[in-house]
C-alpha cells in the first residue's frame, strides 16, 4: 500500500470539502495586495480580484504613495462571481460590538472588522465590485467606517467644504441639501471635501478633518438644482431609492489633504421662505453634536472623543433655516467662510 498516495488523496478529498462548505471564504487565496496610503495612515488590501485592487488604488491614489511597512491595518477582501448576485445594492445593515463591526448588504455581501486585532475582512460579488463608483461609494466606504476609530479617527456626519486649509462642517438629517448645497458652494470658489462624512482627529493638540475618499452620491431630487452636472451622473438603485452617481472622483474638486475646522452649521431645509442665521449657544451646540453622535459629546467614556467635542463646541456654530433651494443655503457658506478667512488674515 502507497502510504504517500493515500494520504494525497485524502488531503484532496478534505480539501475539495472544505472549500464547497467554506461559505465565509476563510480558505480562498489572496493573492493579490497593495499598501494603500489614506488621510495619514497606511493600511494593506489582501484580495483576490484585479477589480477590487484595481479600484482600491485608484480610489486612494491622491493620498500618495504607501509604504508597507507602516502599515495600521489588514484589509481581507474575497470576490467571487455570484450567479444570484444582481447589480442592484441591497439594503445595508450594521451591528457593532466591543472592538467589532459587522456590516451587511443583504445576503450575498459583508464585512467584518476585528479593530483589536486591526484587521478586517469582507466578501462582495463580481457583480458589484464591477461598478467602480458603487463600490467604492458603498462598499470600500463601509469598509473603511468600520476601521476608522481604530486608527485614531473620528467620524461626524457632517459635509466639508474649505477656503485657505479653513474648513466648514456643515451638519443635518437626511435631505436637508448637504449635498447640493457643498456641491454648489464648491462651483462659488469654495474647496469640496465631502458631502456625507468628514474624519475627525487631534494632531499636536489641533483638530483636523479630512473628508472622505468616495464620490459624492446625489438624490433624484438634486438634479433640479443642478442641472448642468445632471448629465455626467447615471442613475444607481441602492436600498430600493433611485440616486445618482458621478464618475470616481469627479467632484474631488480638493486635494486629499486635512484642513482646520473653524465653523460649524446646522442646516433647516423648508423651515422659512426666509434664510435665517442664528448663532448656536454652547449648551445648543453641544446637544445637537449629541444628537449627530459625535463621541464624547454623548456622556460616555471616551477621552479622545471628548478633546474632540471640546474643540467642535468651542467653534462658531450656526442654525441655518431656509426654503427648498439649496443654492441659498451656498450663498451663505461661501460668505461666512470668506469672512471668516479674511478676518483671520487680518488678525
Amino acid at each position: 500500500m502507497n502510504v504517500t498516495a493515500t494520504t494525497g488523496r485524502v488531503m484532496k478529498r478534505m480539501l475539495n470539502l472544505a472549500a464547497r462548505e467554506d461559505r465565509l471564504c476563510r480558505f480562498t487565496p489572496t493573492p493579490l495586495n497593495a499598501a494603500l496610503r489614506v488621510m495619514g495612515r497606511t493600511l494593506t488590501l489582501e484580495t483576490n480580484s484585479a477589480t477590487v485592487l484595481r479600484h482600491a488604488r485608484r480610489a486612494f491614489d491622491p493620498y500618495g504613495v504607501a509604504s508597507p511597512e507602516h502599515a495600521e491595518f489588514l484589509w481581507r477582501v474575497v470576490s467571487e462571481t455570484d450567479e444570484h448576485a444582481t447589480t442592484e445594492w441591497p439594503e445595508l445593515n450594521v451591528l457593532a460590538g466591543e472592538g467589532l463591526r459587522l456590516v451587511h448588504f443583504g445576503e450575498r455581501c459583508f464585512l467584518a472588522a476585528d479593530l483589536d486585532m486591526r484587521q478586517a475582512v469582507g466578501y462582495i460579488p463580481e457583480k458589484l465590485a464591477a461598478d467602480e463608483a458603487a463600490f467604492s461609494c458603498f462598499f470600500l466606504a463601509a469598509l473603511f467606517q468600520s476601521s476608522a476609530s481604530a486608527l485614531r479617527l473620528t467620524q461626524v456626519s457632517a459635509a466639508c467644504v474649505a477656503l485657505g486649509g479653513e474648513g466648514l462642517l456643515l451638519f443635518g438629517p437626511s435631505q436637508c441639501g448637504k449635498t447640493t448645497a457643498s456641491y454648489l458652494a464648491a462651483k462659488l470658489g469654495l474647496e469640496f471635501h465631502s458631502d456625507q462624512a468628514a474624519f475627525i482627529e487631534i494632531e499636536a493638540g489641533r483638530v483636523r478633518a479630512w473628508g472622505q475618499f468616495w464620490p459624492a452620491v446625489f438624490r433624484r431630487a438634486a438634479a433640479e438644482f443642478i442641472p448642468e452636472r445632471s448629465k455626467a451622473l447615471r442613475p444607481l438603485n441602492c436600498q430600493g431609492e433611485a440616486l445618482l452617481v458621478p464618475d470616481q472622483h469627479a467632484l474631488r474638486h480638493a486635494p486629499a489633504g486635512s484642513v482646520t475646522p473653524v465653523l460649524s452649521i446646522f442646516l433647516e431645509r423648508e423651515t422659512s421662505e426666509v434664510p435665517r442665521l442664528t448663532l448656536l449657544p454652547t449648551r445648543e451646540l453641544l446637544r445637537r453634536l449629541r444628537e449627530e453622535g459625535l463621541p464624547g459629546a454623548t456622556g460616555r467614556v471616551n477621552p479622545e472623543g471628548d478633546a474632540i467635542a471640546r474643540a467642535l463646541g468651542s467653534l462658531p456654530a450656526y442654525r441655518l433655516a431656509y426654503g427648498r433651494d439649496p443654492g441659498v443655503a451656498a450663498v451663505f457658506l461661501h460668505s461666512l467662510l470668506k469672512t471668516h478667512n479674511l478676518l483671520e488674515a487680518r488678525a
